[in-house]
């Protein structure tokens, strides 16, 4: 029991002490009339019940005290709970990391292979598509070790893994040339369900790019945006190359790469729309669900 009217100090000054010290036993705040206001600060300090002088019995005293015991056993074991879960918690997020570590690992090492049989092939057709194979591997191996490294498991950064991804493309495919990448993103989390299939086409329309827009350029820039309006995240890469061939129609073309996109595409229930001024751009639009943001 405490009263609040103390010599040397004043009561709740003494209450908040005692319970930072003491937390696992319950507090009865006597308080006089006058005063219910102070009583009910106490028990936002964390005081189990108050009690006005003169206006109890033993009956209600009685009460009073077992309600503090054993509400304050609840309260125990409640937080004994919770510290379990918790613990529960953070063993299986550890498990979870270890399985994207492991998936990534193995990931790298299939890209590692393909590399491999690429260089050893003799065929220039042949090692250009186990190249593509490789980096289509990579691209999904990096969405797993973003989420090894990132501190939220549920998604991983997109805006930061578009940034890694187009400088490991343009590093790979074009490592002479003076072309630039310009990224504009807004931070935006998606679930590895979504980040897998957008890095993906990310990876084939920055390839493409790459490859193909700056034939015959000295130079030139690709413009990557990401965005997130109206429950709508768009993805968009453009560049100021060459364009387009005249009348080209993507359902039409019978490249691995457009048949992928189409499928992703497809599988985000998103869509895509290409415009081909001043050079290409290409932009994916998909809605937003549980999980992304």
């Amino acid at each position: 029991f405490l009263d609040l009217g103390l010599p040397d100090s004043h009561g709740l000054d003494t209450l908040s002490k005692f319970l930072d010290e003491v937390t696992e036993t319950p507090v009865i705040v006597l308080t006089t009339l006058s005063d219910i206001h102070t009583g009910v600060r106490a028990l936002q300090l964390g005081a189990q019940d108050y009690l006005v002088k003169g206006d109890f019995d033993s009956s209600l005293l009685e009460r009073v005290i077992l309600y503090a015991l054993q509400r304050q056993q609840h309260l125990a074991e409640l937080q004994r709970r919770n510290e379990e879960i918790q613990k529960s918690l953070q063993e299986k997020e550890l498990l979870l990391r270890e399985v994207h570590h492991r998936v990534k690992n193995n990931l790298q090492v299939i890209s590692s292979l393909l590399r491999l049989q690429a260089e050893s092939s003799k065929q220039a057709e042949s090692r250009e598509h186990l190249l593509a194979s490789e980096r289509r591997v990579r691209s999904m191996a990096l969405v797993h070790e973003r989420m090894y490294q990132d501190l939220q498991i549920s998604g991983i950064d997109f805006s930061a893994y578009i940034k890694e991804m187009g400088t490991q493309l343009a590093r790979t495919l074009v490592p002479d040339s003076r072309h630039s990448i310009v990224v504009d993103a807004e931070q935006i989390s998606l679930s590895v369900d979504k980040a897998i299939p957008c890095g993906l086409i990310f990876n084939e329309l920055v390839g493409n790019a790459l490859k193909h827009a700056f034939s015959g350029h000295q130079s030139g820039c690709i413009f990557i945006s990401l965005r997130s309006q109206d429950e709508r995240i768009s993805l968009s890469v453009a560049d100021n190359g060459k364009g387009l061939p005249e009348n080209f129609d993507p359902s039409s073309e019978q490249t691995l790469g457009f048949e992928i996109i189409s499928s992703l595409v497809t599988q985000l229930k998103g869509e895509l729309r290409i415009e081909a001024e001043a050079g290409t751009k290409f932009t994916l639009s998909f809605s937003v669900e549980a999980g992304d943001k």
